[in-house]
């Protein structure tokens, strides 16, 4: 048997985001599928070539598709499959937008510790800063913006909260202790007492 295919990406779109299959597995089977990449949705194009990925393998690992019950029961677990990759890619790879405000006023000390947390995680993060450590800073004021994989925007957002709040807090407490002793020959001084792992912060 000769088969072929063809796809047209059409007058509107200027991709094409269709994805075909013919394959023929050991027992010389044939599978011919065809993901639609639903145009105009985001990554159409990534969803239907994982779902014609998905089906390539795991028919070329079949020794037969059965009879007609027992290929419909196995169409079915692959679309579920398929849809639980999908699922775990978008949750993986969704992007969003962020900001971080300032609650109340005081002096800005971690910013870029905060930073690194997200690229840590995600290497497509980016940021960009209105503010930088040691600035004073007043209620309401955008220190930050950023921007990543939603997934991996979440699984940082504590950590990076807990050490620029942390460390602008002892920032801002230094900073009134020193305020009041100016005109003094009073010193402040450092502690050894701090968080363990967090010195070199």
């Amino acid at each position: 048997m000769k088969t072929f295919y063809q796809t047209d990406p059409g007058k509107v779109r200027e991709r094409n985001e269709d994805s075909v299959i013919i394959s023929v597995n050991k027992n010389n089977e044939y599978l011919m599928a065809v993901a639609d990449g639903m145009g105009g949705h985001k990554a159409g194009e990534v969803a239907s070539s994982m779902a014609i990925n998905h089906l390539t393998k795991e028919f070329d690992l079949l020794d037969s598709i059965g009879d007609k019950k027992e290929a419909i029961k196995w169409i079915r677990k692959q679309v579920e499959e398929i849809n639980n990759e999908i699922f775990a890619y978008t949750n993986e790879n969704e992007k969003s937008k962020a900001k971080f405000i300032a609650k109340a006023d005081g002096v800005l000390c971690g910013i870029e510790v905060a930073m690194r947390v997200f690229s840590l995680l995600d290497e497509e993060f980016t940021y960009t800063l209105y503010q930088k450590d040691g600035e004073n800073i007043k209620k309401g004021d955008v220190i930050a913006e950023i921007e990543g994989r939603t997934i991996y925007l979440l699984k940082g957002e504590r950590t990076a909260l807990n050490l620029l709040q942390h460390m602008s807090g002892i920032a801002t407490l230094t900073n009134d202790c020193v305020q009041q002793i100016e005109g003094t020959e009073a010193t402040i001084a450092d502690t050894r007492k701090t968080l363990p792992g967090l010195r070199s912060l």
